[in-house]
């Protein structure tokens, strides 16, 4: 349990071997217990934000040279003295230095999350910009750190705040009208409200319609390789991750499972997935990876629906039923035909054949807006062309302009999605005369769902949730 009595330590740097590493010492005694392993120039008398030169102490013997940075309250990341000390990566070293802290009984060792919760518990963040925190430390892309960046600013916090100042300027209208329910006097404009209502749900919308993207460009465009069995999916995603990571065998059903790795075109990070192959079996663990494959299509939002150029026109057609069982309708399908290495005398007459064949099946020109391609794994042109379209394809999906306010998790969406419903009770309960405290309760429920947002109001479980994703050292 986090006090901001306690005195707390941790290594903060990644674990292994370095050239450096930092361990935080955070709390009443910071200076106390790092005096007592230290040997230098004091500790207590230097400036805020100075650093200083010494050695760290083992008993008799010198453990490391380093370096202490000093922070002072109410200046530091957590509001309380903190000491910094930077030593050689040695692995020895690091959990020495460590214990020797603990030793001093002055301090104990951080939870996870524990800096940046005290951080929160000091006022100096709110619960978005905590997250913000965690979307920083695992930003794998220039667009994913400058989201996280924005939120960490204040941007989300700025836009949830100024919702909720505008519900609560009504809501009080409303309470006030509770307060002379015997007059019959009408302080909050009916028409006004629901306007206001209506203004922010869509508000609400854009927000939570923010969280593909959010999600597209922190985790990955999400990406399925769907099709039958053997039609080259192992082959192309073993392609595009440069890496052998999938078996590839001309024996069908190869893969059970799906197989889920990142790749990077440019700046922009994807997620593809694997699947097993789509066909009719009557064994149980290939009809299982056939179940989640299914879930995988119905996830993604790019599927690579790959067609070997000698599938004959009833196998395609089969495997389409199959496929658009599983399609959510906000999707995009794009058609690979592959293995045109093989059979080069019939290839052209079998791409065109399929693309005729695509063209006539019901349902996909409402969702195969992209013209099929054909691919061959000999051929570095067409592989390019592939990733070109792909590049192009999740474009609007994870285009992050500076300044965007993007919602980036679950939690984030679940609170606006509550604070939606309630403003849709609202509405309705406008529009049907209702008394003015059902109105007022709905209201205040709204404006609760979004201070979870920022933290305004919290629950211990929810403060566990979050901060249970850092590490130790932050």
């Amino acid at each position: 349990m986090t006090t901001t009595t306690d005195t707390i330590c941790a290594i903060s740097t990644p674990p292994g071997i370095g050239g450096i590493a930092v361990i935080r010492v955070s709390g009443p005694k910071a200076f106390e217990a790092v005096r007592h392993i230290w040997h230098g120039k004091d500790l207590a008398s230097a400036r805020h934000a100075s650093a200083l030169v010494g050695e760290i102490m083992d008993g008799d013997h010198i453990l490391d040279q380093a370096v202490a940075s000093i922070f002072r309250s109410p200046h530091s990341y957590t509001t309380q003295d903190t000491v910094e000390i930077s030593v050689h990566g040695s692995v020895y070293v690091q959990s020495r230095l460590l214990r020797l802290l603990i030793d001093t009984g002055l301090c104990r060792l951080a939870q996870p999350g524990e800096y940046t919760r005290l951080a929160y518990l000091a006022g100096r963040l709110d619960l978005a910009q905590v997250e913000a925190v965690a979307d920083i430390l695992s930003a794998r892309t220039a667009g994913a750190h400058r989201i996280a960046i924005n939120q960490l600013k204040g941007s989300l916090t700025t836009r949830i705040r100024e919702l909720r100042s505008q519900l609560i300027d009504l809501a009080s209208l409303l309470e006030l009208e509770l307060d002379f329910s015997e007059e019959d006097i009408e302080f909050a404009s009916r028409a006004r409200l629901e306007l206001l209502a209506n203004d922010i749900i869509g508000q609400i919308d854009r927000l939570t319609d923010s969280f593909a993207t959010g999600q597209a460009i922190l985790t990955g465009y999400p990406i399925a390789l769907a099709g039958a069995t053997n039609a080259g999916k192992s082959t192309l995603l073993n392609l595009l991750l440069d890496d052998d990571r999938a078996i590839v065998s001309d024996v069908h059903g190869t893969t059970r499972d799906t197989i889920q790795d990142t790749f990077k075109i440019g700046e922009t990070l994807f997620r593809i997935t694997d699947t097993a192959g789509l066909r009719d079996t009557s064994d149980p663990i290939e009809r299982e990876g056939i179940n989640r494959t299914c879930k995988v299509i119905n996830s993604a939002h790019l599927i690579l629906w790959l067609i070997d150029h000698r599938t004959s026109d009833s196998e395609v057609r089969e495997i389409w039923k199959q496929l658009s069982l599983n399609l959510a309708g906000h999707q995009t399908l794009l058609p690979v035909i592959t293995k045109t290495d093989i059979c080069q005398e019939v290839v052209d007459a079998n791409i065109k054949r399929i693309k005729e064949i695509l063209h006539d099946l019901s349902g996909v020109d409402k969702i195969a807006q992209e013209t099929p391609l054909s691919h061959s794994i000999s051929d570095a042109e067409t592989l390019q062309m592939l990733r070109d379209t792909i590049c192009r394809i999740a474009a609007p999906h994870t285009n992050y302009q500076p300044g965007d306010v993007v919602i980036t998790n679950e939690r984030q969406r679940q609170a606006l999605l509550q604070a939606r419903a309630e403003l849709q009770n609202t509405h309705k309960a406008l529009t049907q005369g209702l008394p003015p405290d059902l109105v007022a309760h709905h209201l205040r429920h709204a404006i609760s769902s979004l201070a979870t947002i920022t933290g305004d109001i919290t629950t211990p479980d929810l403060l566990a949730t979050i901060f249970t994703r850092f590490c130790i050292g932050k």
